[in-house]
């Protein structure tokens, strides 16, 4: 599958003619594991498209605890608040593994914008959908039960990842660590290995090399999410 078949929201929702326009004008990029793609308060003239791999998106406050606010995978598109407004960038995002991606510039979006109104409303439709994703980010490390945090953590990630084993489980890997988990989940890291190795003893996960987690009872995890 061509990046140009594998998009998000963003570029799903845009005519054909004008998706293959932007990514072709845009740039070939690639960002190893653990690299910085942008940082936080930096200036902010592109949006990048992924190709492949994970993007991890998050702040870091005054006293250095790090809230992941998103995963960003292949076929979505990051960076674009700042690229729309002018603005700096409002969080950081690495490479949580080797990431591959087309960089499209701010001049070509805005002709884009100014030559088809469609364009315009996809790009309503994906800052919509941030929207969304904070709100429920935000509901979700309101929840004053860890477990039901952690929980609905992994249910998120399991969704966004569509990912299965050979017997059809859903599986969360690729360069998340159990520090990643509690930053997006609000926890810390040794409670969620707590939680981690009570839910695999219990046959409700189950955890393998890397960090490789499998969703082995999906209805028990929902339980502990609501």
């Amino acid at each position: 599958m061509t990046i140009a078949e594998r998009t998000g929201l963003l570029l799903g929702a845009m005519p054909p003619r004008i998706r293959r326009a932007l990514i072709a004008g845009g740039r070939r990029r690639h960002w190893p594991e653990g690299a910085s793609i942008y940082v936080r308060g930096a200036p902010g003239g592109s949006m990048i498209l992924i190709e492949t791999g994970r993007a991890r998106i998050g702040i870091v406050d005054a006293a250095g605890r790090e809230t992941i606010l998103n995963f960003m995978g292949p076929g979505e598109v990051m960076g674009e608040i700042a690229l729309l407004d002018a603005g700096p960038r409002s969080a950081d995002a690495d490479a949580a593994t080797d990431v591959t991606g087309v960089e499209i510039d701010r001049a070509a979006v805005l002709r884009m914008l100014a030559a088809d109104p469609e364009g315009g409303l996809a790009l309503v439709a994906e800052l919509c959908a941030k929207l969304r994703n904070l709100s429920e980010m935000a509901e979700m490390q309101a929840q004053p039960s860890g477990a039901a945090r952690l929980a609905r953590c992994l249910l998120r990630l399991a969704d966004r990842w569509d990912e299965t084993d050979a017997d059809g489980r859903a599986v969360i890997g690729g360069g998340l660590s159990q520090g990643d988990l509690g930053a997006y989940a609000g926890l810390s890291r040794e409670t969620v290995n707590r939680l981690l190795r009570r839910w695999a003893a219990q046959g409700t996960v189950a955890r393998g090399a890397g960090g490789l987690i499998v969703l082995r009872d999906r209805a028990a995890l929902a339980a502990l999410a609501a």
